[in-house]
């Protein structure tokens, strides 16, 4: 990495409040670096899990910047989220055909579970969002078939806990299915310079963007138990981790941005955060921290 420019140290460190802060300072730097005209292709938006796209496609998608995500789907796009949203759908609209029709063919039995227990519900306005995603969760045994010992059943795990958390942050239902929609209408206007340019932002698992290299790069959700990941335990996989870290940092051919939060939203409810460890063994002298 060489310094952006004379006195500026190429790492960038953006603490933040919580999740959705550390989403909203991401956007705000993307933003602040297209003002400089740098293309939306040479930026990329690293996290460890698929499950941390959501929120960067939320405020992505609010400030009209485009997108794609490589080597995955978007959030809502997800085959456990479009299955979880027809259940939730059946819940609050009983007469939505689409939504019965996938619930359907995810199993008879599981469909009259969760219609037996629909009926007895007589005010559904008493009930957040999240009470209701973790009763379909339950009655319809969908988590059960998935062993997150393989990677991509963990992955649709993660996913799930993540529209738990997505469920939390909006407990009325109208509000819930409002920005749901707009994960799955968005629109696009050809007088605005970014979409007009055909350009798009990158976001990826820091996995995915092995042999890839953009001018700037955001490192995303450094905090012990997300990278590291809570599962690399042993000495070998936390080594692991830490190879997987470099792989970010050398992504970049310019600028890094590395962020986290000091709480984050785990199945609905929010977590005390500490910084990663691979944060300590940066030099100080490398790092510029833009204070909250």
């Amino acid at each position: 990495l060489k310094p952006t420019r004379q006195g500026q140290t190429p790492l960038t460190l953006m603490p933040a409040y919580d999740d959705e802060h550390e989403a909203l300072r991401v956007v705000r730097a993307i933003i602040e670096t297209l003002d400089s005209n740098q293309s939306l292709g040479e930026v990329a938006i690293l996290y460890r899990t698929h499950t941390q796209s959501r929120l960067f496609e939320e405020f992505l998608i609010k400030s009209k910047l485009p997108y794609h995500i490589v080597g995955g789907w978007r959030f809502f796009e997800r085959k456990e989220i479009k299955d979880l949203m027809a259940y939730m759908r059946l819940f609050y609209f009983p007469d939505d055909g689409l939504a019965y029709k996938r619930a359907i063919k995810l199993g008879k039995r599981r469909l009259n579970s969760f219609l037996s227990w629909q009926q007895d519900i007589k005010d559904k306005t008493k009930l957040t969002t999240q009470e209701v995603l973790n009763q379909i969760i339950k009655i319809s045994q969908y988590t059960q078939k998935l062993n997150e010992v393989m990677p991509e059943d963990k992955a649709r795990l993660e996913n799930i806990f993540e529209l738990v958390n997505f469920a939390g942050s909006n407990p009325n239902f109208v509000d819930f299915f409002e920005k749901a929609s707009l994960f799955g209408h968005e629109e696009v206007d050809h007088r605005n310079r970014w979409q007009a340019s055909g350009d798009k932002i990158n976001l990826m698992t820091v996995h995915a963007a092995k042999g890839l290299e953009f001018q700037t790069v955001f490192i995303t959700g450094l905090e012990a138990g997300l990278f590291p990941h809570f599962l690399s335990k042993q000495i070998d996989e936390v080594e692991e981790e830490r190879r997987l870290f470099y792989v970010a940092l050398t992504r970049a051919k310019n600028k890094v941005y590395l962020s986290y939060a000091a709480r984050r939203r785990v199945w609905g409810r929010y977590q005390n955060q500490k910084p990663s460890p691979f944060l300590d063994e940066i030099p100080d002298r490398l790092i510029e921290v833009d204070q909250l």
